[in-house]
C-alpha cells in the first residue's frame, strides 16, 4: 500500500515536469530567438 501511494506520488510530480517542460518547449518553438 505505502510503494502504490509512492508510486502515485511519482507519476505526479513526472506528470508536472512533464506539463512544465511541454509549456517550456512551446514557448520557445514560438520564439526561436530567444535561443
Amino acid at each position: 500500500e505505502h510503494y502504490k501511494k509512492l508510486a502515485e506520488e511519482q507519476q505526479k510530480q513526472y506528470k508536472v515536469h512533464l506539463d512544465l517542460w511541454v509549456k517550456r518547449w512551446a514557448g520557445w518553438s514560438r520564439t526561436p530567438d530567444l535561443m
